[in-house]
């Protein structure tokens, strides 16, 4: 119970602002694999009661980096993505959609994943 909904909701928050205000990129990207971590955590919260709005929050998080000025923020956002994208269902199509934009990224490696969603 200490680290429920509730909990993860208030964690992901933090992190997204963290990710809008920061504008050190290794910071960004330490972010982005916390949000990751924090979604492989997230199949344990579904379970319990609004666990399911703590994914889609982890999700808007994320999809901050898809548009940031370093292609490396993009390509770690792009493939936490695609790894939420495999475990939750009902987020699959929002995220291809988040994504389908970068399927025309100058960085080859943005591009490559974003195809991959």
């Amino acid at each position: 119970k200490a680290f429920g909904a509730t909990w993860i909701n208030t964690f992901v928050g933090k992190l997204g602002d963290l990710l809008s205000k920061d504008s050190n990129y290794s910071t960004k990207i330490t972010v982005l694999y916390s949000l990751q971590v924090s979604s492989i955590i997230q199949q344990v919260i579904a379970l319990t009661p609004g666990g399911e709005s703590a994914a889609e929050k982890i999700t808007q998080q994320l999809s901050k980096a898809l548009t940031d000025l370093v292609p490396n923020v993009r390509f770690v956002g792009v493939k936490a993505l695609r790894q939420i994208g495999q475990r939750f269902d009902a987020l699959r199509d929002s995220i291809r959609k988040m994504v389908a934009s970068l399927s025309d990224d100058p960085d080859k490696d943005v591009k490559f994943y974003a195809s991959e969603v």
